[in-house]
């Protein structure tokens, strides 16, 4: 193989330059457990490390449907500090979550 087969340009997604879709700043707190993922989704420079071990991110986002989605994917690793829009609907998608694990009962 050559030296180019493994450069990142290869994997990384296409950017979206579409002026429809509206972007918002985030601020999130990641557990120490979850950086290696957080290196892996979003530039060197938005991560800062905190005395604590845990890590602070200072992004922006496309600010569609799937964004509180795909920050839930990071499970209890991670916590939205700023906005509190953002806090609010990760908020009520985990409570949503939950009962249905907790209250409805499904059969397969």
């Amino acid at each position: 193989m050559n030296d180019n087969y493994f450069q990142s340009h290869l994997y990384s997604a296409p950017l979206i330059e579409n002026s429809d879709i509206a972007y918002i700043a985030l601020k999130l707190k990641i557990d120490a457990n979850s950086i290696h993922r957080a290196y892996d989704d979003f530039e060197e420079q938005d991560i800062i490390s905190n005395s604590d071990g845990s890590f602070i991110l200072n992004v922006e986002m496309p600010n569609d449907n799937s964004l509180c989605i795909y920050l839930l994917s990071y499970g209890a690793a991670l916590v939205v500090l700023e906005p509190t829009s953002l806090r609010t609907c990760l908020a009520e998608e985990s409570r949503n979550i939950t009962l249905k694990y907790y209250k409805e009962d499904y059969h397969v």
